[in-house]
């Protein structure tokens, strides 16, 4: 995860395979801490447009794991 100074600040998500995502969800909070890592279960969300436009919005229906 990644925090960019963007339109008030937006929170990337980079996966291992290099593709970013905008988290989108009620569990995502909890993510909102630079480097954290996590394994997520998430829902596509192509319909949906943002402000920060920082990668593919997807909406988070689980949180797996977290690491530092």
């Amino acid at each position: 995860m990644h925090h960019i100074n963007l339109e008030g600040g937006c929170w990337q998500f980079i996966s291992d395979k290099n593709v970013s995502y905008e988290l989108l969800g009620d569990h995502i909070t909890e993510l909102f801490h630079d480097g954290i890592g996590a394994t997520l279960v998430v829902k596509d969300r192509p319909n949906i447009k943002s402000i920060c436009m920082i990668g593919k919005p997807v909406e988070v229906l689980a949180v797996l794991n977290l690491t530092q």
